[in-house]
């Protein structure tokens, strides 16, 4: 995993800034917005895909538009330690262990006890609750018996994790810098992928056909060092092969996300395992655990019931089921687009890895020489590539098509980024509102439209405090102002008096969870805000950076005028409402709310 999308920059913004020093270390844009499709990294290139396109500048402040924060390439291995320091030199220092393996997991109705091995010595420990967020072979999803549902084996891989500086100082003189090239060569395809050209890191994807390939194979006689020079189209004098290792390509998900008595949770590749066609997988798990924790604060903290913690299954598990459909989509439909363009048809290696498993008679090793020349033959249609033959002019001409009319992989998916919606959880599922089915993924990613609807993220405006002159955005609202740093309701009332406002605060104020009352006022005159002010009632006012900033305003939506909106400490919308209430009104709705999860 390397690319950290825009949803999981706004988490890490809650994480005391980490998204200033996941920005600080992230590569120039320039770098990395291109995916290049080559017969080598040096060598003849069919085409490529400029993810900003002509006017980046233009494309890079919609993006800002969107956000106070903008995404990142920024390999996973070094993004785990700087979450480590962060939370064992943080405000609240947390304890990491390693070397502990789980072995045994028992659900009580008050508790969880678990039997942990480490040196060699097992301890039972109890816990309030478990998170198992230890992967896809998740040994905490399989002592809860929970299975996965979906594809579990779509394709067999061989990762290459290597280092070559030399590598990113050619592709730089020749002007072909990129994230990901897809590599269709006669005797090698495969995907590299530039983990920061600055550090030299980078990896190698290829197909393999167990048992006629093995991984064995590919580690033993320099192979992997061969098959990357092939694949760069040159020698490389600094090349280091770090390290090798196999995969299976799955696009499952588990059919529940906790235990019985709601006190074991899966969170990430343990919940969810996507093809990496979108990158879906990571940053559908960093936004799994956000949306659990604030849940999980309010009921360890006795500010909310258990009940609270049911609506975890029932909105993640559905972002991830959508996020699955996404990936396979992508894989199927846009990555496979470039090599049925060439000729290298996917399901002829597949069928005849078939044919040769169907000849039992044959001894192991001729059935791997049978498998290695009908991929071989495969491979061969690259030698049409580049030569007089009208064949091989058509199937440049195919991929040109397929850059320019958005089939072949891309890199932003705004809309299941910042736009995902929940349909029904917490606070969202009322049976007198708006159906909220998702709308349909959009494929092309500037088609965004931030949304205020119950359900959504609360659209990034840049609004500015009146006396302090400060800058925040309304995503920040879910931690910034909060000082009680536990997770925060926030009422956004928009052109509300003096009084209304007392009346609210004075209700909200007898709630159990933390709940901030915020008012939105364009048009206060300098008495009102001096009055405001008094009553310790900041008063914010919209900021338009920018002309793309028009795209959201938050006093309307759908020709409606905005009165006020209730906000989850997730940043999601639980409420929109468009009539001017009483506050008593606004009061009871909330109450009733939260009353509904036992915090009242």
């Amino acid at each position: 995993a390397h690319f950290i999308n825009t949803r999981s920059m706004e988490i890490f913004r809650m994480f005391d800034r980490l998204d200033l020093e996941v920005s600080k270390s992230t590569p120039p844009v320039d770098e990395w917005r291109n995916f290049r499709y080559v017969t080598s990294m040096l060598g003849d290139e069919l085409g490529y895909d400029d993810h900003l396109g002509p006017d980046s500048a233009t494309r890079l402040r919609q993006l800002r538009s969107f956000s106070p924060t903008m995404v990142a390439h920024f390999p996973q291995h070094r993004l785990v330690p700087l979450l480590l320091q962060r939370v064992q030199e943080g405000a609240r220092p947390v304890s990491v262990q390693f070397g502990h393996e789980l072995v045994s997991l028992h659900e009580h109705r008050d508790c969880v006890t678990a039997t942990i091995k480490h040196g060699g010595t097992c301890s039972q420990r109890t816990f309030d609750f478990v998170v198992g967020a230890d992967g896809a072979h998740s040994m905490v999803r399989r002592l809860l018996g929970i299975h996965m549902e979906g594809d579990a084996d779509l394709q067999r891989l061989i990762t290459v994790h290597f280092s070559s500086k030399v590598l990113g100082d050619l592709l730089k003189s020749r002007n072909r810098l990129g994230m990901l090239y897809f590599c269709y060569h006669s005797n090698m395809i495969g995907v590299f992928i530039n983990h920061g050209m600055a550090h030299g890191e980078w990896v190698l994807q290829m197909p393999y056909f167990p048992p006629h390939q093995s991984l064995d194979q590919f580690k033993a006689h320099g192979i992997a060092a061969k098959l990357i020079q092939t694949g760069v189209g040159s020698a490389l004098p600094d090349l280091q092969v770090k390290s090798i290792n196999s995969w299976t390509m799955s696009a499952q998900v588990a059919a529940a996300y906790t235990s019985a008595n709601q006190r074991v949770f899966l969170v990430g590749d343990a919940a969810h395992v996507f093809p990496p066609a979108g990158a879906f997988g990571m940053n559908t798990g960093i936004q799994d655990a956000h949306n659990l924790a604030w849940k999980l604060t309010l009921v360890d903290q006795r500010l909310a019931s258990s009940q609270l913690l049911t609506t975890y299954q029932t909105e993640r598990r559905q972002i991830a089921k959508e996020n699955r459909q996404l990936s396979l989509r992508n894989f199927f439909e846009t990555v496979l687009n470039v090599p049925k363009a060439l000729g290298l048809e996917p399901t002829a290696a597949q069928a005849a890895v078939s044919l040769v498993d169907s000849l039992p008679f044959l001894s192991n090793e001729i059935r791997s020489g049978l498998v290695e020349g009908a991929l071989a033959i495969g491979r061969s249609q690259m030698h049409l590539i580049g030569s007089w033959n009208p064949l091989g002019t058509y199937r440049l001409q195919r991929i040109q098509e397929l850059i320019r009319n958005r089939q072949t992989l891309q890199l932003l998916y705004m809309n299941q980024d910042i736009g995902f919606r929940y349909e029904q959880g917490a606070f969202v599922n009322r049976p007198d509102r708006e159906s909220l089915a998702p709308p349909s993924p959009l494929r092309r990613p500037f088609d965004f439209i931030p949304s205020i609807l119950p359900g959504y993220r609360m659209p990034h405006i840049w609004l500015q405090d009146v006396k302090t002159g400060r800058h925040i955005s309304t995503v920040d609202f879910s931690w910034d102002v909060s000082e009680t740093r536990l997770p925060t309701f926030t009422f956004f009332l928009v052109e509300w008096t003096l009084e209304e406002i007392r009346q609210v605060r004075s209700a909200v104020s007898q709630f159990d969870v933390p709940v901030q009352v915020v008012l939105l006022a364009r048009d206060a005159t300098q008495t009102q805000r001096a009055a405001f002010e008094s009553n310790q009632i900041s008063v914010l006012q919209p900021l338009r950076t920018s002309p793309e900033d028009a795209g959201m305003d938050i006093w309307s939506c759908k020709g409606k005028k905005v009165k006020w909106v209730l906000i989850r400490p997730d940043g999601h919308v639980a409420d929109v409402r468009f009539t001017h209430e009483p506050a008593p009104s606004v009061c009871r709705f909330a109450g009733l709310n939260f009353s509904s999860l036992g915090t009242v």
